[in-house]
C-alpha cells in the first residue's frame, strides 16, 4: 500500500495556488494600483511645462448639467500655463490637462481631454468662448469590463473679474 502524503500532487494543484494568487493580488488591489499608474496621462500633475495658450490667466464660473436638462452643478474652469482644470472635477480625482486652442476673429475654440488616475474614467472637453462667456459640452466616459458608460453634459460660464481671480486660488 502506498503513502498517500509521499505520492505527487496531481498536476492541476500548482494552477489552484497560481489562480489563487491571482485572483488575490486583484481583489486587494495590487493589479488596479499597478494599472492605474500604467494609464496616468502624461504631464498630468508632473509640472511639465507646456506651451502657453491663448486662455492662459482666465478662470470662469459658471453652471453646467446633462445636456437636455437644467444645471445640477457649479464649476470653475481654469487655464493656466497651457493647462485646463476644473476645480469640481479635481475634486474627484480628475488632474488638471493641456489644451490646444484654435483662435478666430471674435472666438476661441478649446479642447482637452483629462483622465482620473484611479479609475478608467475619461472627459473630453470643447467649448467657445467669446469675450467673456464660455460654453460647450464635455462627455464623460467610464470603461467598466461589462460595457462602457458615455455621459454628455454642458456648460456655461463667465469670465470672473481678474482682481478677484489674480487673488483666488492658482493651479
Amino acid at each position: 500500500m502506498t503513502d498517500r502524503a509521499t505520492e505527487n500532487p496531481p498536476i492541476w494543484f500548482p494552477r489552484i495556488w497560481l489562480s489563487a494568487f491571482v485572483a488575490l493580488a486583484l481583489f486587494t488591489g495590487i493589479g488596479a494600483a499597478w494599472a492605474g499608474n500604467m494609464q496616468r496621462p502624461e504631464g498630468a500633475m508632473t509640472g511639465a511645462v507646456r506651451p502657453p495658450g491663448p486662455l492662459d490667466g482666465q478662470s470662469f464660473t459658471g453652471e453646467s448639467g446633462p445636456i437636455g436638462k437644467p444645471a445640477d452643478s457649479t464649476d470653475t474652469w481654469v487655464f493656466q500655463d497651457g493647462w485646463f482644470l476644473s476645480k469640481s472635477c479635481l475634486e474627484c480625482g480628475f488632474p488638471q490637462s493641456g489644451y490646444s486652442a484654435e483662435v478666430r476673429s471674435d472666438e476661441v475654440e478649446f479642447k482637452t481631454k483629462t483622465s482620473c488616475p484611479v479609475s478608467d474614467a475619461v472627459i473630453v472637453w470643447q467649448g467657445t468662448v467669446r469675450g467673456r462667456e464660455i460654453e460647450g459640452v464635455f462627455t464623460w466616459t467610464k470603461k467598466r469590463w461589462y460595457r462602457t458608460v458615455r455621459k454628455q453634459f454642458w456648460f456655461k460660464g463667465t469670465l470672473e473679474d481678474a482682481a478677484a481671480a489674480e487673488h483666488g486660488e492658482r493651479m
